[in-house]
């Protein structure tokens, strides 16, 4: 059993410091929790990693086909923590199953002010 991981991304974005930081902490929560709780005892499934942004908004989702949300028995203690760290970058978490299975969970976060100069 395998899961299939696809990534699009938007065109190159350079944040400072602590943004890119605390992103790069959201993006591995998300994903090990969703590879942990959407693919009990190694059932093989799909996973598609997006980062689009518009304007000074970004959106950062990890789609599964995996477990609904209620299936999961996470202590919602890694959703706790995506959502503190969402508000660190004046954001917010989500996450909902799809219809016809599988979740999405995310954030969405302002980049105003976080972009780095080259």
């Amino acid at each position: 059993p395998a899961v299939s991981i696809t990534i699009e991304l938007c065109d190159p974005l350079l944040l400072e410091t602590t943004a890119a930081a605390t992103l790069g902490m959201i993006f591995n929560e998300l994903l090990c929790n969703t590879l942990k709780h959407g693919y009990p005892d190694g059932r093989s499934g799909r996973l598609d990693i997006f980062f689009h942004r518009e304007g000074d908004l970004g959106r950062l989702a990890v789609r599964s086909d995996g477990a609904p949300l209620k299936a999961r028995r996470d202590g919602g203690q890694g959703a706790d923590l995506v959502a503190l760290m969402a508000r660190q970058l004046d954001g917010r978490a989500f996450a909902f199953d799809r219809p016809g299975g599988g979740v999405e969970s995310g954030v969405e976060m302002s980049l105003a002010g976080r972009e780095a100069a080259l």
